[in-house]
């Protein structure tokens, strides 16, 4: 309550006090760093606290100020601001393509060595749209899981199988030609990576200021 008072008070300059984070390991490892640095840079008064889990965890009941998630939010006493677009590609090394085949279609990837992310909702299904708007579901088996979607990339980066990974964990790899993504024309459509935060009266300036930085670093992708 102290907190929530200081946070709206006029004199109060600066945002300040402990921040509690929850992201993905992926995440963690891969777009944010730059932003927490140039974030600390500008708010050196704010302490950060990164709980890095793939699980969605409970913000309210495990006292965490703002998550980073991917997908639609799903919980109508959180607020979600969209920070950037974000689809989900399906991707592999051209040799692996060269020595196993490119999938024409999505039920193809049954024959194929996927690589999992076993903290996904439905981590053996693979979700895709078909051309007439309707949802495939194709159940995937591969001899590699974790909850680290870095060490995944890096499987897949090794020519090990398919990694289905968003694409701001995929898209320099693509860019660079180091994998090639397959299937489009099945993608579902874009989601986004949102900041999610507890509904409020009051929102304390160290959230509100963390959150318009992240916007303003990466609103361009959106």
């Amino acid at each position: 309550a102290q907190e929530a008072e200081r946070s709206v008070m006029p004199l109060q300059s600066e945002p300040q006090g402990k921040l509690r984070i929850s992201v993905s390991e992926s995440l963690a490892m891969s777009l944010l760093p730059r932003a927490l640095q140039s974030f600390q840079e500008s708010f050196p008064r704010v302490e950060l606290d990164i709980h890095v889990s793939g699980r969605f965890v409970d913000l309210v009941e495990e006292g965490i100020d703002v998550a980073l998630r991917v997908g639609a939010l799903k919980d109508s006493s959180m607020i979600a601001r969209r920070l950037m677009a974000c689809r989900f590609h399906v991707c592999a090394t051209p040799e692996y393509w060269k020595q196993h085949g490119i999938p024409e279609h999505p039920t193809e990837l049954q024959n194929h060595n996927c690589l999992i992310y076993s903290q996904s909702p439905r981590a053996d299904a693979w979700v895709f749209r078909d051309r007439n708007g309707e949802d495939i579901s194709v159940r995937v088996k591969g001899n590699l899981r974790s909850d680290a979607g870095k060490l995944l990339l890096g499987a897949a980066l090794n020519g090990q199988g398919v990694f289905i990974g968003p694409t701001y964990l995929v898209d320099e790899p693509l860019k660079q030609r180091h994998l090639e993504e397959v299937l489009q024309s099945y993608q579902r459509p874009s989601t986004g990576l949102y900041a999610i935060y507890p509904q409020s009266k009051l929102v304390a300036s160290k959230v509100r200021a963390f959150i318009d930085h992240l916007d303003a670093s990466w609103g361009n992708t959106r």
